[in-house]
């Protein structure tokens, strides 16, 4: 018999590495978009993007999935958006929306194959929460963004996962970066998930 394909939270946050999180959404990459469970990040990812990021930017969306969240830029009047993300089945899916320049394979949490300030915003929905992308992620993410430019992404605030309180002091302390936005709590998933909350956070780069 074959497996039902559909999208399973609970797999995806129980994912032990990024290697089996990979898996997941390499396996689910064809039933990602259809399985309506309403998912609010790119949403939330949007409406900050709107009020830091100018429309003509280059923006990378880092963690792009299948493209739900570019395809909300372009409607948005965003043009120039590149996609990253660590399945090719989920970045094949999202070539066929036809929102992207660039499309490349990359992981979070080690070196991206990106030079200093090649953006000048990154987005990422949904990308750092449970079972996925570590704190260090964000240090690489400000790396690539040019000095003056944003990074602007959602991290869980009812579950935020290790590290990412401390990691995001140091960035300041550091002057790598300061907070232009604290976005309010938003239930992400009110449907299936209501416990799940979500928080936009919005920092320039120095």
């Amino acid at each position: 018999m074959t497996e039902e394909l559909s999208f399973d939270l609970s797999r995806v946050y129980g994912a032990r590495n990024l290697d089996e999180l990979r898996t997941e959404y390499d396996r689910v990459a064809s039933v990602y978009d259809g399985d309506g469970w309403a998912w609010l990040g790119p949403e939330m990812i949007i409406e900050v993007t709107r009020r830091w990021v100018a429309r003509d930017s280059l923006i990378l969306d880092a963690g792009a999935g299948t493209g739900q969240l570019g395809v909300g830029l372009r409607d948005a009047g965003y043009t120039r958006i590149d996609a990253m993300d660590l399945s090719a089945g989920m970045l094949g899916v999202a070539r066929e929306k036809g929102v992207y320049g660039n499309l490349r394979e990359g992981r979070l949490g080690g070196p991206l194959d990106y030079v200093d300030g090649a953006y000048d915003a990154v987005v990422a929905s949904g990308v750092f929460t449970t079972g996925h992308a570590p704190p260090e992620g964000l240090r690489e993410l400000t790396r690539i963004t040019r000095a003056g430019g944003h990074v602007i992404f959602t991290l869980r605030s009812d579950a935020t996962p290790p590290g990412f309180a401390g990691l995001t002091a140091q960035l300041d302390e550091e002057g790598a970066w300061t907070l232009a936005e604290r976005g309010v709590e938003v239930a992400a998933m009110p449907q299936t998930a209501p416990e799940v909350r979500l928080r936009a956070w919005v920092y320039a780069v120095s």
